[in-house]
């Protein structure tokens, strides 16, 4: 590039490894075109098909969840009816081991 006093200055070209021709050819264009509408159907399809076997899969796992966590709560309702009653129990042999010690003495 030459400035206005005449002299000749660098210049930071960013592009100035790249060609500047235009492709001559128009075979070696690519020409992109929208999906088919058959194309688009198809590709719906297998998505929805992939989206039902994942929700399938899914109430599946549910299922089993739901069905643990009833037993989860049905068993810890069981053990504690059942550690309550130990309680009441030593608590019925600590009252009667006292009251039979005063009838002792």
């Amino acid at each position: 590039m030459i400035s206005s006093q005449g002299e000749e200055v660098e210049h930071d070209d960013l592009y100035g490894d790249l060609t500047r021709s235009k492709p001559q050819n128009c075979q070696n264009r690519i020409i992109l075109r929208p999906p088919t509408k058959q194309a688009f159907n198809h590709n719906s399809e297998e998505l929805m098909s992939k989206l039902q076997a994942k929700l399938d899969e899914t109430k599946k796992e549910n299922e089993i969840l739901k069905r643990n966590i009833g037993t989860l709560y049905r068993t810890a309702k069981l053990e504690l009816e059942r550690k309550d009653a130990r309680i009441m129990a030593l608590q019925e042999h600590k009252e009667y081991g006292k009251s039979s010690r005063r009838k002792i003495i």
